[in-house]
């Protein structure tokens, strides 16, 4: 009787230690962060494959590294190319301009059409003068205000025609969206089961955690936000966090205290929570209701209020962000 009862408890104790065991593996992680001048660049992948066995350091270390390289292009695409250089310069005509370029321009442009031009992707006069922490006197915010405005540059096919040919693109938050989704893109092609991606003030998840839990996307500096995503992208604009512009005067005196904002395309996430943050939460109310974007906010004005869209139902900003957007 005595050695049945305790060949009764090895095995329960076996079985409770294969469950914690795998329980552990479940929830273990390979983290990487690359800190550049552009921000920081946060990349957690699961040591799962997707068909559940253990990944080896040696794969996911150079997962991680295509990844970085991933973003890196995408970011530099969008910000430093010869392409973006050669629009940038000073000139009336830019002839045979990359056509993906020319696509990302064009989308740019709808953004600031949706927002009333309130996202400026044709500012770059503008936000060069904030570089590195400057701050611009008012004779230099006058000048540079002078060259912004979508309707400054003309796009014919591969062709662009600048009435102002001081004119500059800078896609900031758009950027921002679009590097980090081809980085989670990228990563839902790799054997890695599933994972988070922030980038400065923007998370993005890819994969399916087990039983379709969410992931607990922290986004600045543990106060700032947390949030359950179960997919796409969740944008958090802050003081210190995200990239916000006020193309009225160029003076940015934040309409809110903080804005975040949910969408599975992170370039709309990026876009809204900048606007928001820049210009308060009515407009991202009226582009709620316009539907045309597909997002939920949470926007937390300076006297401590809380706004929500109809399925951001939270009672607080640092509490979890809903994901269910009606088709």
């Amino acid at each position: 009787m005595k050695k049945i009862l305790a060949m009764t408890l090895f095995v329960i104790f076996i079985l409770t230690c294969l469950v914690s065991c795998d329980s552990a593996i479940e929830e273990e992680y390979f983290q990487r962060t690359n800190r550049n001048s552009i921000g920081r660049l946060s990349v957690s992948l699961s040591t799962l494959s997707k068909d559940g066995t253990p990944l080896s350091q040696e794969e996911l270390k150079k997962i991680y590294t295509d990844a970085l390289d991933t973003f890196t292009k995408a970011y530099e695409f969008l910000s430093d190319s010869s392409e973006l250089t050669t629009v940038n310069a000073e000139a009336d005509v830019v002839l045979d301009t990359d056509k993906e370029l020319i696509q990302h321009i064009k989308t740019a442009f709808g953004y600031s059409d949706m927002t009333e031009g309130l996202y400026q992707p044709c500012g770059g006069t503008v936000t060069e003068l904030f570089e590195k922490g400057r701050t611009p006197d008012e004779k230099q915010l006058k000048k540079a205000l002078s060259h912004i405005g979508c309707d400054k540059i003309e796009i014919a096919q591969k062709n662009i025609k600048k009435s102002d040919p001081l004119c500059k693109l800078d896609l900031y938050a758009y950027c921002d969206g679009y590097a980090l989704s081809r980085v989670c893109e990228f990563l839902k092609d790799t054997p890695v089961a599933y994972g988070t991606v922030t980038f400065n003030g923007i998370a993005g998840v890819f994969g399916k955690k087990p039983e379709d839990k969410p992931f607990a996307v922290e986004i600045g500096n543990g106060d700032d936000g947390i949030f359950n995503i179960t997919d796409g992208y969740v944008a958090l604009v802050t003081e210190g966090f995200g990239s916000s512009y006020d193309f009225s005067d160029g003076i940015l005196d934040p309409a809110l205290e903080k804005a975040a904002v949910y969408s599975p395309d992170a370039r709309t996430a990026a876009v809204v929570a900048s606007v928001g943050y820049a210009h308060g939460s009515d407009i991202i109310l009226e582009l709620y209701e316009n539907k045309e974007l597909k997002f939920e906010a949470v926007l937390k004005e300076k006297d401590g209020n809380e706004t929500f869209t109809e399925k951001a139902d939270n009672s607080s900003l640092y509490t979890p962000i809903t994901t269910a957007l009606s088709e």
